[in-house]
Protein backbone atom coordinates (compact mmCIF):
# COMPACT_ATOMS: atom_id res chain seq x y z
CA UNK A 1 0.00 0.00 0.00
CA UNK A 2 2.98 2.30 0.82
CA UNK A 3 3.79 2.36 -2.94
CA UNK A 4 0.78 2.97 -4.11
CA UNK A 5 0.34 5.63 -1.93
CA UNK A 6 3.08 7.23 -2.96
CA UNK A 7 2.39 7.43 -6.78
CA UNK A 8 -1.12 8.23 -5.80
CA UNK A 9 -0.19 11.58 -3.69
CA UNK A 10 2.34 12.09 -6.24
CA UNK A 11 -0.15 12.47 -8.73
CA UNK A 12 -2.08 14.43 -6.52
CA UNK A 13 0.40 16.89 -6.03
CA UNK A 14 0.77 17.23 -10.36
CA UNK A 15 -2.84 17.77 -10.86
CA UNK A 16 -2.80 20.18 -7.68
CA UNK A 17 0.09 22.03 -9.32
CA UNK A 18 -0.72 22.24 -13.57
CA UNK A 19 -4.42 23.07 -12.55
CA UNK A 20 -6.09 20.01 -13.50
CA UNK A 21 -8.65 19.94 -10.28
CA UNK A 22 -11.07 18.33 -11.43
CA UNK A 23 -8.99 15.09 -12.03
CA UNK A 24 -8.36 15.39 -8.09
CA UNK A 25 -11.45 13.47 -7.59
CA UNK A 26 -10.45 9.82 -8.42
CA UNK A 27 -6.98 9.91 -7.23
CA UNK A 28 -8.19 10.90 -3.39
CA UNK A 29 -10.96 8.26 -3.90
CA UNK A 30 -8.22 5.80 -4.64
CA UNK A 31 -6.13 7.18 -1.77
CA UNK A 32 -9.08 6.82 0.80
CA UNK A 33 -9.87 3.53 -0.14
CA UNK A 34 -6.23 2.32 0.78
CA UNK A 35 -6.29 4.34 3.51
CA UNK A 36 -9.67 2.61 4.95
CA UNK A 37 -7.97 -0.60 4.23
CA UNK A 38 -4.63 0.85 6.36
CA UNK A 39 -7.42 1.82 9.28
CA UNK A 40 -6.78 5.44 8.43
CA UNK A 41 -10.21 6.50 9.22
CA UNK A 42 -9.55 9.87 10.59
CA UNK A 43 -7.59 10.78 7.92
CA UNK A 44 -9.95 9.10 4.69
CA UNK A 45 -12.57 11.91 6.66
CA UNK A 46 -10.42 14.07 6.39
CA UNK A 47 -9.39 13.74 2.75
CA UNK A 48 -12.80 13.74 1.64
CA UNK A 49 -13.61 17.25 3.18
CA UNK A 50 -10.79 19.04 2.06
CA UNK A 51 -11.65 17.77 -1.48
CA UNK A 52 -15.24 18.60 -0.87
CA UNK A 53 -13.43 22.24 0.48
CA UNK A 54 -11.12 22.66 -2.43
CA UNK A 55 -12.58 22.00 -5.77
CA UNK A 56 -15.99 21.27 -7.18
CA UNK A 57 -16.41 17.49 -7.70
CA UNK A 58 -18.11 16.07 -10.83
CA UNK A 59 -21.77 14.95 -9.39
CA UNK A 60 -20.70 11.33 -10.79
CA UNK A 61 -18.07 11.21 -8.69
CA UNK A 62 -19.88 11.94 -5.31
CA UNK A 63 -21.30 9.01 -4.44
CA UNK A 64 -18.57 6.91 -4.53
CA UNK A 65 -16.53 9.71 -2.25
CA UNK A 66 -19.30 9.40 0.04
CA UNK A 67 -19.78 5.69 0.33
CA UNK A 68 -15.94 5.86 1.32
CA UNK A 69 -16.52 8.07 3.83
CA UNK A 70 -19.62 6.48 5.16
CA UNK A 71 -17.49 2.87 5.64
CA UNK A 72 -14.84 5.03 7.66
CA UNK A 73 -18.07 6.70 9.79
CA UNK A 74 -18.97 3.43 10.27
CA UNK A 75 -15.81 1.75 11.60
CA UNK A 76 -15.53 4.98 14.06
CA UNK A 77 -18.67 3.79 15.44
CA UNK A 78 -20.37 6.75 13.94
CA UNK A 79 -23.66 4.50 12.49
CA UNK A 80 -26.54 7.76 12.56
CA UNK A 81 -23.80 10.04 10.20
CA UNK A 82 -23.05 7.06 7.77
CA UNK A 83 -26.65 6.25 7.66
CA UNK A 84 -27.06 9.37 6.63
CA UNK A 85 -24.57 9.79 3.98
CA UNK A 86 -25.36 6.57 2.44
CA UNK A 87 -29.06 7.46 1.97
CA UNK A 88 -27.70 10.42 0.48
CA UNK A 89 -25.56 9.04 -1.82
CA UNK A 90 -27.87 6.15 -2.76
CA UNK A 91 -30.09 9.24 -4.13
CA UNK A 92 -27.65 10.98 -5.92
CA UNK A 93 -26.60 10.74 -9.67
CA UNK A 94 -24.03 8.28 -10.30
CA UNK A 95 -25.30 5.87 -7.44
CA UNK A 96 -25.93 3.61 -9.78
CA UNK A 97 -22.26 2.60 -11.59
CA UNK A 98 -20.62 -0.12 -10.22
CA UNK A 99 -18.44 1.77 -7.69
CA UNK A 100 -20.67 3.82 -5.69
CA UNK A 101 -23.19 0.37 -5.83
CA UNK A 102 -19.95 -2.17 -4.60
CA UNK A 103 -18.88 0.80 -1.43
CA UNK A 104 -22.45 1.66 -0.64
CA UNK A 105 -23.53 -1.92 -0.39
CA UNK A 106 -20.07 -2.24 1.82
CA UNK A 107 -21.01 0.63 3.67
CA UNK A 108 -24.62 -1.12 4.54
CA UNK A 109 -23.38 -4.34 5.51
CA UNK A 110 -20.91 -3.13 7.68
CA UNK A 111 -23.43 -0.35 9.11
CA UNK A 112 -25.92 -3.30 10.33
CA UNK A 113 -23.35 -5.61 11.31
CA UNK A 114 -22.25 -2.74 13.89
CA UNK A 115 -25.98 -1.88 14.69
CA UNK A 116 -26.39 -5.83 15.77
CA UNK A 117 -28.43 -7.02 12.36
CA UNK A 118 -26.79 -9.75 11.46
CA UNK A 119 -28.94 -10.78 8.84
CA UNK A 120 -29.70 -7.61 7.52
CA UNK A 121 -25.67 -6.97 6.91
CA UNK A 122 -26.18 -10.77 5.54
CA UNK A 123 -28.23 -9.51 2.68
CA UNK A 124 -26.23 -6.29 2.30
CA UNK A 125 -23.33 -8.40 0.93
CA UNK A 126 -25.35 -10.54 -0.98
CA UNK A 127 -26.30 -7.76 -2.46
CA UNK A 128 -22.83 -6.83 -3.00
CA UNK A 129 -21.85 -10.44 -4.00
CA UNK A 130 -24.76 -9.80 -6.98
CA UNK A 131 -23.38 -6.79 -8.22
CA UNK A 132 -19.82 -7.94 -8.69
CA UNK A 133 -21.15 -10.88 -10.67
CA UNK A 134 -23.20 -8.20 -12.66
CA UNK A 135 -20.47 -6.28 -13.61
CA UNK A 136 -18.09 -8.96 -13.99
CA UNK A 137 -15.29 -7.44 -11.44
CA UNK A 138 -14.45 -11.41 -10.05
CA UNK A 139 -14.75 -10.50 -6.27
CA UNK A 140 -15.57 -7.91 -4.01
CA UNK A 141 -11.90 -7.90 -2.08
CA UNK A 142 -11.35 -9.45 1.19
CA UNK A 143 -13.52 -6.60 3.32
CA UNK A 144 -16.61 -8.02 1.50
CA UNK A 145 -15.20 -11.31 2.43
CA UNK A 146 -14.39 -10.64 6.28
CA UNK A 147 -17.92 -8.70 6.60
CA UNK A 148 -19.56 -11.53 4.70
CA UNK A 149 -18.44 -13.72 6.94
CA UNK A 150 -19.00 -12.25 10.20
CA UNK A 151 -22.52 -11.46 9.11
CA UNK A 152 -23.07 -14.98 7.86
CA UNK A 153 -21.66 -16.13 11.35
CA UNK A 154 -23.68 -14.64 13.42
CA UNK A 155 -27.02 -14.51 11.66
CA UNK A 156 -26.16 -18.37 11.18
CA UNK A 157 -26.41 -18.53 7.71
CA UNK A 158 -23.60 -20.91 7.48
CA UNK A 159 -24.64 -21.55 3.87
CA UNK A 160 -23.51 -17.96 3.03
CA UNK A 161 -20.67 -18.52 4.91
CA UNK A 162 -19.47 -21.72 2.55
CA UNK A 163 -20.16 -19.74 -0.37
CA UNK A 164 -18.02 -16.54 0.29
CA UNK A 165 -15.19 -19.44 0.89
CA UNK A 166 -15.43 -20.79 -2.41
Amino acid sequence: YDEALTLIDHLIDHARGTGLSRSLAPWVTLRMTIMLAQGRLTQVLADADDLFDAVEVDPLLVPGLLAVKAQALTWLGRLEEAAALCNAAAAMPGAESWFPRLSLGMASGQRLLSAGRPSEAAEAYREVRREVDRYGIGHPGPYWAGGAVEAGLAAGLTDDVIQVAD
